[in-house]
This record gives C-alpha cells, structure tokens and sequence, in this order.
C-alpha cells in the first residue's frame, strides 16, 4: 500500500537531481512573448488596412488567437515567478500579457497561486472545480445531445467567462486597497477593446479582437478541461493523483512554453517551464505505476463524452469513479488503488 504524498514530498525528493539552473529565472521567455505582440499588431495592422479578403483576415484571426494563447500562457509562468523575481514587474508584464483576456494578475495570483495550488482538486478549496462543478450540476438531467452541443461551444469564452464568476466570488477575499487595483486592471484592459471596436468598427473588431479571443479561449479550455476534470479529488494534493500530463506535439509545447507538462508543473511551480521535461524523466523513472499521462486526443475524447460533473479518468483500460472528494474505485491498478 503506498500513501498519498503532497507536492513538496516530492519535490523534496527529485530536487538534488536536478540541475541548480533549473530554480532560477529565465527571463529571454520574455523574448517568445514580445514575438506575440509583434504578430499581434502586425496582423491587426493587416486586417485594419486590408479588410476586403475574408479568407485572409480568418487567418490573420487565427495568428491573433495563437499568439493570445501563447502570451496567456507566458503570464501564467510570469506570475508564478519563473521568469522575473521582482513582484511590481510581474504584475506590470503579467498585466501586458493578459491584456487580451482582461484578468488582473492581482487576483489571478490569489485565484491560481494561493488557491488552486494549494488545494487542487478539492471541491471546496479549489476555484477551479469549486465553482465549475455547481454549475454543471444543471446539466445532469438534459439529453446528451445538448450537452454535446454545450461542451463544444463553450470553451470559445470559458476562461473569459469563468474568470469574471471567480473574480466576484472571490472578491471580497480582498483588502480595500487590492480590490481598487484588481477593478482598475480588470476595467483598464475591457475599456481599451471596447475602445479599439469604436475606432476600427464592428467588422473589423470581430477579426482583431472577438475572433482571436474565442480561439485563446478554446486553446486555454482543452488544457483545463483535460490536465484535471478527468482526475480524482484527493484529501491529500497529490499531483501524481489529481493532475494529469498530456502529451502533445513538441512544436504545440513550443508554441505555449511546455503548458502540457502539468504534473511537473504541480510539483516544481515555481520552475520555468523549460526544465519540466527533466522533471517528466525524474517522475517517470520513480514512479511509474504511478505517473498519469495521455495523449491531448486520447484526453479529449475523454472529457468531450463525459456528461456527469462526477468524472471518470481512463488510464489503459482501468478505471476508476469519483465522487465528490471519496473514490469509488472499479478495475484500477492495485498499486494505483491502494494509495490512501
């Protein structure tokens, strides 16, 4: 029988395997973000002054949204201090990267560094299921169908969406002081599009900005529909239990600075991003009856049937039934089951 450890368990453990070079910053991510921006206004710029080709400005659409996820995912590593150290330019890069998706790194830090890391996957701790699971609760008694219909269109504005219901959840969490911060750099960014729709006109607007945004929004929703809602709850948080790797293309992991590795991420947060493949190798080689990994497809075939708010994870053919933070186990591993 082999119990359920916490993240630091076993960080301690693979930490004097790793390369001191891996617990320090690494700031020239900075320079794959700044890459963003520059295709960003560059395509802008393209659809502004070219608006009769439909075709093209989908495209350039598209290079907007790619670059809107990449830059999202850029702040996530920014706020998590893996690539600046000094807290004011943290929140100064991480508002200018989340721009496009109008969150505060004020209440980003307390939503996802405070609370979901530290209770992940507890149903009344975690802000990413706390909430979620409440309202999927609506859907148990519609036909399949409907929910089909549901689960492939809301990703286009889930993060946005889902967001904004943690911020007014959470809101009041706050002291005075972050609240007034967390209003102006949440209306600040809103303003500006709202702005930039009056300037350059409802057509153009849907190509720079609305379009761009659903597709930042899916990228972002088929991660955390998949690195999680597929995993039980656990009493203990333990990212080998409650987290899941997936694997993807290495030019996707490039292309959205290795968001993929999600376990490691559990277990070293603090690390860049750019160091998860030798966590990967260590977590592997110590426990791999343990590790849970599955290809992004595999995952999504997964979380696109499932209908319940109660999930079920499939890891070669085993499964096993969550409900709420107790595990009703069905055909899993015996080492897998008998964790406690």
């Amino acid at each position: 029988m082999e119990p359920l450890h916490s993240f630091a368990w076993y960080a301690r453990q693979i930490a004097p395997s790793l390369p001191k070079k891996a617990f320090q910053p690494e700031p020239l991510r900075l320079i794959g973000g700044f890459i963003y921006i520059f295709l960003t206004m560059m395509s802008s710029y393209l659809i502004i002054q070219y608006p009769g080709n439909f075709f093209v400005n989908l495209l350039l659409s598209i290079v907007i949204g790619v670059c809107f996820s990449g830059m999202i995912f850029l702040t996530h590593e920014i706020l998590h201090g893996t690539v600046v150290r000094k807290k004011r330019l943290q929140n100064i890069l991480g508002m200018i990267f989340f721009w496009p998706l109008c969150v505060s790194p004020v209440f980003w830090i307390k939503w996802h560094n405070l609370s979901h890391h530290i209770h992940t996957q507890n149903s009344k701790k975690d802000p990413d299921i706390k909430f979620f699971f409440q309202g999927n609760r609506i859907w148990d008694t519609v036909p399949f169908i409907l929910y089909g219909i549901y689960k492939l269109m809301a990703p286009l504005l889930g993060v946005s969406i889902y967001a904004h219901i943690v911020l007014i959840n959470m809101f009041k969490d706050f002291p005075l002081k972050k609240r007034l911060v967390i209003i102006l750099t949440t209306i600040i960014p809103w303003v500006s599009w709202l702005g930039l729709l009056l300037w350059i006109g409802p057509y153009n607007w849907i190509f720079v900005y609305l379009i761009p945004l659903f597709i930042a929004n899916y990228i972002i929703t088929l991660y955390l529909g998949t690195q999680h809602y597929l995993n039980p709850g656990t009493y203990v948080n333990d990212p080998l239990a409650n987290t899941l790797t997936v694997t993807v293309p290495r030019w996707i992991d490039w292309l959205h600075f290795n968001f993929s590795y999600h376990t490691e991420h559990h277990v070293f947060p603090g690390m860049s991003s750019k160091y998860y493949p030798l966590v990967k190798k260590e977590l592997k080689e110590r426990w791999p009856h343990l590790y849970q990994e599955m290809s992004m497809v595999e995952a999504l075939k997964i979380w696109f049937r499932t209908k319940n708010h109660e999930f079920t994870f499939t890891n070669l053919k085993n499964t096993y039934e969550i409900q709420e933070n107790k595990q009703k186990y069905k055909g899993v591993k015996e080492t897998f089951k008998n964790r406690k």
